[in-house]
């Protein structure tokens, strides 16, 4: 199914969030990561907002997510690997 996106894997570290989402390509899936960080706004208490800017405290949490991404996506482009192999036998 060309075009179909859905969410792989969701995780957190502190303040930060990462989803992993599985896109249908034409030759077979491919995996994109998104790593945000929520914030207030100025001048509204109940308005949160996502960013992609870090602050410095959020530096390393942001790495271990990366980290966490890349070996997801590792993990999962095998398996698709395995189940390519599978279906041409």
């Amino acid at each position: 199914m060309k075009g179909d996106i859905e969410t792989f894997y969701e995780d957190r570290r502190g303040r930060m969030r990462m989803k992993i989402v599985r896109n249908q390509g034409q030759y077979g899936p491919y995996y994109s990561a998104l790593i945000t960080r929520p914030y207030k706004r100025d001048n509204d208490d109940s308005a949160w907002e996502e960013t992609h800017w870090l602050d410095e405290q959020d530096i390393l949490n942001s790495l271990r997510l990366h980290e966490i991404a890349d070996d997801v996506i590792a993990d999962a482009k095998k398996k698709d690997a395995y189940r390519t192999a599978d279906e041409v036998a």
